[in-house]
């Protein structure tokens, strides 16, 4: 996603949010992708593609920040097709992530080291931490959804 996409999302995402009608947000991608993260080719034909790859990273974090900091609805990631790079704590922030139908065919992040932009993610996320702090955030995460009647 561009930073423009990344920021229609945050947008979309805290509109939906604000209905406090609905208990559940859920994330879809396409049904090849999930999400792939930032949009490199906007990236390299920009006129200061520092400037706008650091754009594009602040903005993809902070639809991340976004996702985990939600406590006023269930929030799932409705994998249909694969997650990769930036698109893969995109769907670990939300509360419950469903797998695709299909085992990954494109998986060629599995390779690379850790991107700055995913440690934020990468410290709460329980595969991020040690067993017994992963047991704790699960159980956090998962007791944070109330049904509406519950909610103060």
């Amino acid at each position: 996603m561009s930073t423009e996409q990344c920021q229609r999302l945050r947008d979309a995402y805290r509109y939906a949010r604000s209905r406090r009608g609905t208990n559940v947000i859920a994330l879809m991608g396409g049904p090849d992708f999930f999400s792939t993260g930032i949009h490199l080719n906007v990236i390299e034909a920009a006129k200061d593609p520092a400037r706008e790859s650091w754009r594009n990273l602040n903005a993809i974090n902070d639809v991340v920040h976004d996702i985990v900091t939600t406590d006023s609805h269930y929030v799932i990631a409705a994998l249909a097709g694969d997650a990769a790079a930036g698109g893969v704590p995109l769907a670990l922030a939300a509360d419950c992530s469903t797998p695709p139908s299909a085992p990954p065919s494109k998986a060629s992040w599995r390779g690379c080291a850790p991107r700055p932009s995913d440690l934020p993610n990468a410290m709460t996320s329980p595969i991020g931490l040690s067993s017994s702090a992963g047991s704790a955030h699960t159980t956090n995460a998962s007791s944070r959804w109330r049904p509406t009647a519950a909610r103060n």
